[in-house]
Order: structure tokens, then C-alpha cells, then sequence
């Protein structure tokens, strides 16, 4: 209801646009320079902070192409009003959703649904009356406005295009069912891959690329030894987007992956499809190895945060992320799927005292 009532207040508020453009006396450039001008920084209180840290960086210059569009679009309309009337300019709007049945496919490289090209054409029986007996001097008025109609559909479907990520998709995520055995002793980097290979391959998986989410801290160069550079769990395992074993979307990119993913317990799946327990449960197995920051980087040599390069299974420590969100404080920390705590060792003892089994993340790289 909500949503609908909110709907209905923008159509209300849309509908004062063109008598409004048409009241003020500035000409159309000026008046889109201001709106944009208001527009602009507005937007940044009103949309959360990080929805605009979600943004990936490959789909910002298309959003800046799209907002070139809206801007000529709403030159075109201001134009519009300008040269005709207010009735006339939002009569010619009418004529958006029919380019858009037209546009959408080729832009969009989609299937062509006739029944919406052919509902866009009752639209022209009815701009025929609205517009059919208007001055001559008004014409020039109206093709401007069809120009901005068109421009309101090119950039709409753009706009689509940029959010579009399937709703579902083949496994490109998963939560071991079981780690090596051996607790924070995964075989290093190397051994944790083949884990997540070998487990995605007896699900019926193993035909991508599979990698653990886990980093390794860099080291320095000794007399026998030369320094080894970072390596970061964010850069191991692809670009996305990653769906779980039941399809479900997990997130679209690494950058939605640190800011806004949808892991949770019921999300967070095995490679079969199961759940792992987690806080509250008889046995809990919440606490998922990965050795990084929240955002997905190695942390300094200093301390050890990932059991000696994942090598160990008895001292040391790694950092470990809860798959359920849960912890015993609802602060940042204790509900990060990536980045909660240090374990108490490296043994599986050590490791199931704070609500672990030497669990790690995997993710399809190709």
C-alpha cells in the first residue's frame, strides 16, 4: 500500500512539472540548469551513503552518458513548453512508453514483445485529439516534445540496463560443508583452492574456476628469501555477479560484496544447498576463516590473521567472518560476514571455542 500511495504522489507531483515550466518565465536552459543545479546535491542526503559505495566504478560512465540524456531530455521538454503549451508537451509524453517498446529490445538486445507495441499505438488515437487541432505555430512545440519522449525512453532503458542482474543464476558461491580437517591448516592458498574445487566438483560445479575467499599478509625479504607482496581475498575470486546453490543472488560485484551483499544464514549455503548452523543452533559453526579487513585486503605482517599463510593447525590465529550475522553484541564487528574476530588458535579445538570448524568461503572466478 505504501509503495502505491507513494507511486500515486509522484504522478501528482509529475503533473505540475509542465505548468510549473510553463509559469516561470526563464527560458528552457536556464530552467534545467537550476533544476540541476537543486537536483544535484540533494540527492546526495537523500540516498543513503552506502548505496552510493555499492556503485561499481565500470557502471559509473554510463550512469554520467545516462545523465547527459536526462539532461537533453529535459531541454527537450522545457522546449516543449516553451514553443507550445503545457497540454501539449505532456500529451507528447504519452508517446514514451510506445519508443520504449522499440527501443527496450534493441538497446537491451531483448526479445521484441509485440502486445506492447501494439497497446504504444492506442496511445496515438488519443494524442490526436489532444494536440490534432493546435496552431501552427505550436507544431515546432510538438516535435520537440516527441524528441523529448523519445530521450525520456532511450535513457530509461539504459538506466534498466545498468541496475539488470539476473534473478538467478548457476552456483558461483558457496560455504564448505567441511574444511581440510587439519583447522587452520588448509594447505595454503593452493590447498584451499583445490578444497573449494573438489567440494564444487561433487556437487555437479566443477566445471568453473573455484577460489577461497582468504588472504595472506605480505612478508619480508630475508637472506634466504626474497618479499612476498599481499594477497587479497577481494582480487582472488572474480568479478560476479555470484548466486548461491538455490539461485538466489549473493551479490553483483566485488564492490557489492563488501557493501550491501545479501549473505546471511538462510543465503550462505553449502555447495549442496544446505544451511550451516550458527549461532543459536545446537553446534555452532558460524565462524567462516578468511583472514582479511571488511574490505576484502590482507592485513600487516605484524600479526599473524590467517594461521602462518594458512599453514598451521596449532598456534597462531586468523581472523574469521560470521556467515549468520550474529554475534554477541549487534555491533559492526560482530555482525561482519568477513571481518568479527581472531580465533583463539589454529588447532580445530581452538578454532570451535569461538563457534568454529575451519570453514571458508568459495567463489566461481571465471
Amino acid at each position: 500500500m505504501r509503495a502505491y500511495l507513494q507511486l500515486h504522489f509522484c504522478v501528482f507531483i509529475w503533473g505540475f512539472t509542465a505548468i510549473l515550466g510553463k509559469l516561470i518565465l526563464l527560458k528552457a536552459v536556464p530552467l534545467v540548469w537550476w533544476r540541476v543545479l537543486i537536483a544535484s546535491p540533494t540527492l546526495f542526503f537523500l540516498i543513503p551513503k552506502a548505496q552510493w559505495q555499492a556503485l561499481s566504478r565500470s557502471v559509473l560512465p554510463r550512469l554520467f552518458g545516462i545523465g547527459s540524456l536526462v539532461g537533453l531530455h529535459w531541454l527537450c521538454f522545457y522546449g516543449a513548453i516553451k514553443l507550445s503549451n503545457a497540454s501539449v508537451a505532456v500529451a507528447t509524453m504519452a508517446t514514451t512508453s510506445f519508443f520504449a517498446a522499440i527501443v527496450g529490445p534493441i538497446l537491451l538486445r531483448q526479445k521484441v514483445k509485440w502486445y506492447e507495441i501494439g497497446l504504444g499505438l492506442f496511445i496515438l488515437p488519443g494524442m490526436a485529439l489532444v494536440v490534432g487541432n493546435i496552431n501552427w505555430d505550436m507544431r515546432i512545440g510538438f516535435g520537440v516534445g516527441i524528441i523529448s519522449a523519445l530521450l525520456a525512453a532511450i535513457f530509461s532503458t539504459l538506466l534498466a540496463g545498468c541496475s539488470m542482474t539476473p534473478a538467478t543464476g548457476p552456483m558461483g558461491f558457496f560455504v564448505t560443508s567441511a574444511g581440510p580437517g587439519r583447522g587452520g591448516d588448509l594447505g595454503g592458498l593452493a590447498g584451499a583452492d583445490q578444497h573449494c574445487q573438489k567440494l564444487a566438483s561433487a556437487a555437479g560445479a566443477g566445471q568453473r574456476n573455484w577460489k577461497a575467499y582468504l588472504s595472506t599478509p605480505p612478508t619480508f625479504a630475508t637472506q634466504t628469501a626474497p618479499a612476498v607482496p599481499a594477497i587479497n581475498a577481494r582480487d582472488r575470486i572474480g568479478k560476479g555477479p555470484w548466486f548461491n546453490a538455490k539461485g538466489e543472488l549473493i551479490a553483483r560485484d566485488v564492490a557489492h560484496l563488501h557493501n550491501g551483499n545479501h549473505i546471511n544464514k538462510s543465503t550462505a549455503l553449502d555447495e549442496s544447498g544446505r544451511s550451516i548452523s550458527g549461532r543459536g543452533d545446537a553446534v555452532n559453526n558460524h565462524d567462516i576463516l578468511t583472514g582479511t579487513r571488511a574490505d576484502g585486503t590482507a592485513f600487516a605482517p605484524q600479526t599473524d590473521t590467517t594461521c602462518g599463510g594458512w599453514t598451521k593447525s596449532g598456534d597462531g590465529s586468523a581472523v574469521a567472518g560470521h556467515h549468520d550475522r550474529i554475534g554477541p553484541l549487534p555491533e559492526p564487528w560482530a555482525t561482519s560476514w568477513n571481518f568479527s574476530h581472531q580465533s583463539a588458535g589454529c588447532g580445530m579445538d581452538a578454532l570451535r571455542r569461538t563457534g568454529g570448524a575451519g570453514l571458508f568461503y568459495c567463489f566461481a572466478a571465471d
